[in-house]
C-alpha cells in the first residue's frame, strides 16, 4: 500500500511537472494543475482513510512531507489562478469601498 501512494505522489508530481515547464500559456494550464492535483487529494484520500499505515514513521512521512508538499501547491495554484478573488479574511459581504476612509 505505501508503494501505491508513492506512486500516486510521482505519477501527480510528474504530470504537474510536465505542466510547468510548458511555456506556452502557463495560466491556462493553472485549472488543469488545480484540477489534476485535487483528483490526486481524492486518490490519495480514499487510500490513506482506510490504509493502517505499519509504523509510526511511515504515517509521519506521509502527513509531514508528502501531503503537505502536494497541499501547498494546490493552495499556490489556486491563489496564482485567481488573483480577483478574496482569500478569506473578513466577511464575506464586506465592501472595500466602504471600508476605506473617504477623502472628499
Amino acid at each position: 500500500m505505501k508503494d501505491k501512494i508513492k506512486n500516486i505522489a510521482e505519477k501527480l508530481e510528474h504530470q504537474i511537472r510536465m505542466h510547468e515547464l510548458d511555456l506556452n500559456d502557463r495560466i491556462k494550464d493553472i485549472p488543469q494543475i488545480i484540477l489534476l492535483l485535487e483528483q490526486g487529494f481524492s486518490e490519495l484520500k480514499e487510500i490513506v482513510s482506510f490504509y493502517k499505515f505499519k509504523s509510526e514513521m511511515d504515517e509521519i512521512f506521509f502527513f509531514k512531507i508528502i501531503k503537505p508538499k502536494f497541499f501547498s501547491k494546490l493552495i499556490y495554484y489556486r491563489k496564482v489562478g485567481a488573483p480577483d478573488k478574496p482569500c478569506g479574511v473578513g466577511r464575506a459581504d464586506a465592501n472595500p469601498k466602504t471600508m476605506l476612509p473617504n477623502d472628499t
